[in-house]
Order: C-alpha cells, then sequence, then structure tokens
C-alpha cells in the first residue's frame, strides 16, 4: 500500500534532481557568455571610435579583441561540452563572423548590415 506512493515520490526527486544537474552544468556556460557580451560590447564602443578616426584607441582596440576572441574560445569549450547540434552550428557562425569582423575592422571596412 505504501509502495507505489514511496515510489512516485522517489521517481520525482530523481527528476528534480536531473533537471538540477542539467541546470547546473549550464551556469558556467552561461556565465562566460554573459562576459563575451561585455567584451564585445567594450570592443564596439573602441572600433567605432577608430573607425571613426580616433587613432589613439587603436592599441586598446586591438588589445580588447584578443580578449574577445579568447572569450570566444573560452565559451566555445565551455558550450562543447553541452554536446548539442545547434550549439555546435551556432558556435562556428559565431566564431565566422568574428573572424570577418576583425578583418573588416583591420581593413577600415565595414558593411551597412555588419553594423
Amino acid at each position: 500500500m505504501v509502495a507505489v506512493p514511496v515510489t512516485l515520490v522517489l521517481r520525482s526527486d530523481r527528476q528534480a534532481i536531473g533537471a538540477l544537474q542539467d541546470e547546473s552544468e549550464g551556469l558556467v556556460p552561461a556565465q562566460d557568455i554573459l562576459a563575451l557580451i561585455h567584451l564585445t560590447q567594450a570592443h564596439r564602443h573602441l572600433a567605432t571610435a577608430v573607425l571613426g578616426g580616433n587613432a589613439a584607441l587603436k592599441g586598446a582596440r586591438e588589445t580588447k579583441q584578443a580578449e574577445v576572441s579568447a572569450a570566444i574560445a573560452k565559451v566555445t569549450d565551455a558550450t562543447a561540452a553541452l554536446n548539442d547540434r545547434l550549439l555546435q552550428a551556432h558556435r562556428q557562425q559565431l566564431q565566422t563572423h568574428w573572424k570577418s569582423l576583425v578583418d573588416d575592422v583591420a581593413a577600415f571596412h565595414l558593411a551597412r548590415d555588419a553594423v
């Protein structure tokens, strides 16, 4: 008589623990992504200034570019462990777009749709 309710409670607890484990696995990648967003915003500000003619910020922009590249690598590594095909496609797209942006900024060339 007690076995069925106990089994249901244990099954529910196991599902809750599994959900918590899934959530905890996503915390580090989420923190890395937030750091990447912050860095890309800072880089965008510096790139806008440099492309607008403020050559004094060129070194700061290049330093920030290196920080963003490192953050992208960190996000890529952190999310690769999640084994998600959609995330894999987004990682590849992120890396491709970043390389294109870096090349365009270095050449002082940006398309209107890239801004």
